[in-house]
């Protein structure tokens, strides 16, 4: 299904989520090709979600191509975004299902500052920022379709730590950009790759029932994001059975460095709190059970 046919199924959304929240919000939401389905919401600053096909995630997609827990979406607070405008990431949680962009590349990670389309499977997945929408939204479908802003596609696999990875035209609001990125990791990239102490920008210990692990962290390991969790694909050996197989993930947006829980089966803790995604700007200690836990400590 093409984006703009898509478009057709969800646009009086749109229109009604631009009329009742915020620039800074990201309206997020699900088309299934085979017309059954049309799952919306919309995500406030500093907020995430889990695409999959988990009951804990925020959209569930009833398909045996579909990961349990498949896609995690962050929106960076206005704090870390640029121009007033706001700053979406989107991460494949390393599924190695084929998800393609509107401009038909495949990608694992991207990161855009206006609306990106993307398709997995028999499904359409929209993320559409309100502030680039028309304060009054077009009666017709095509003319709301036309009021987009018009996508750049770029691609940036190289390291960095992700702040400056788009154009300075990013501030047009007639052309937002849509930017490729690494995919997330898990263990074996972590373990081939570990920082230098001289690179090194945090530390992460992760300390199960029976073993205890400790990594220097770089920062393009916090560009991909880290997975956590007992899956081959994540760090977490020794993790306790009550952990989820994908966990956790901590990652960097707008320069910023965050835990977001991946739609785990019991949650993840700061204390006796819960959170779904919390900001990790100093040392931290987060809970993933009742006796697996991990400890963040930023070098500087």
């Amino acid at each position: 299904m093409s984006a703009p046919i898509a478009f057709l199924r969800y646009v009086r959304e749109l229109a009604t989520a631009r009329a009742e929240h915020s620039d800074q919000h990201v309206f997020l939401t699900l088309v299934d090709s085979g017309g059954e389905a049309n799952r919306s919401m919309v995500l406030a600053p500093g907020e995430s979600a889990i695409v999959g096909r988990h009951k804990k995630c925020d959209i569930k997609l009833h398909h045996g191509n579909v990961a349990l827990r498949h896609l995690a979406v962050h929106i960076a607070r206005p704090s870390q975004s640029a121009g007033n405008r706001a700053l979406l990431r989107v991460w494949d949680l390393h599924t190695g299902k084929t998800l393609t962009c509107e401009d038909g590349t495949e990608v694992e990670a991207l990161e855009a500052d206006g609306p990106v389309f993307l398709s997995l499977g028999r499904y359409h997945l929209a993320m559409i920022p309100l502030g680039q929408l028309p304060e009054s939204m077009p009666l017709s479908t095509k003319d709301a379709w036309a009021s987009l802003p018009q996508r750049e596609f770029l691609s940036s696999l190289a390291h960095g730590t992700g702040t400056a990875l788009l154009p300075e035209r990013r501030f047009d609001m007639n052309t937002s950009s849509v930017t490729r990125m690494p995919s997330s990791i898990g263990l074996q990239a972590l373990e081939s790759s570990q920082a230098d102490p001289v690179d090194t920008v945090a530390t992460l210990v992760v300390q199960g029932t029976d073993k205890r692990r400790e990594f220097n962290i770089g920062a393009h390991h916090l560009e991909r994001g880290i997975l956590i969790g007992r899956y081959r694909r994540c760090v977490g050996s020794g993790l306790d059975a009550t952990v989820s197989r994908v966990h956790l993930m901590i990652a960097t947006i707008g320069g910023k460095t965050v835990a977001i829980d991946t739609a785990s089966t019991i949650g993840s803790r700061l204390g006796s709190e819960r959170f779904q995604t919390t900001c990790l700007s100093g040392p931290k200690k987060v809970w993933l059970s009742q006796y697996s836990y991990l400890v963040w400590r930023p070098s500087r």
